[in-house]
């Protein structure tokens, strides 16, 4: 079964890039997306690039298509510009939390 990590290390970079600047994105924020993806590192940005209406829609369903496990956000920063944040899924899922609190964190309820 293929992970996340696989399907990044399978992908071509340049083609990559050239995707979400076909979309829109500028360069530069192309390149940093590109970046963050292929290393598999949240990170978050600061940029007044002018971002087409819907970018992010766009972009997060590019990236589920592609199995990254990757999710992009994209905040209004006022007269700053746009706050680009990229983060990643945990490959495994957290143990559910008890119903009630354990008692000095020996499961007695």
């Amino acid at each position: 079964m293929a992970t996340q990590g696989d399907a990044a290390n399978q992908l071509n970079p340049n083609e990559l890039n050239e995707r979400f600047v076909s979309m829109g994105i500028s360069k530069l924020d192309a390149s940093l997306l590109v970046n963050c993806i292929m290393h598999r590192k949240s990170y978050s940005w600061l940029n007044n690039d002018p971002i087409p209406h819907e970018l992010t829609a766009r972009v997060n369903s590019l990236l589920r298509e592609r199995g990254l496990g990757a999710s992009v956000e994209i905040t209004d920063a006022g007269s700053r510009g746009k706050i680009w944040e990229v983060n990643f899924q945990r490959e495994y899922a957290a143990p559910p939390l008890p119903e009630k609190p354990f008692a000095f964190g020996f499961g007695i309820p």
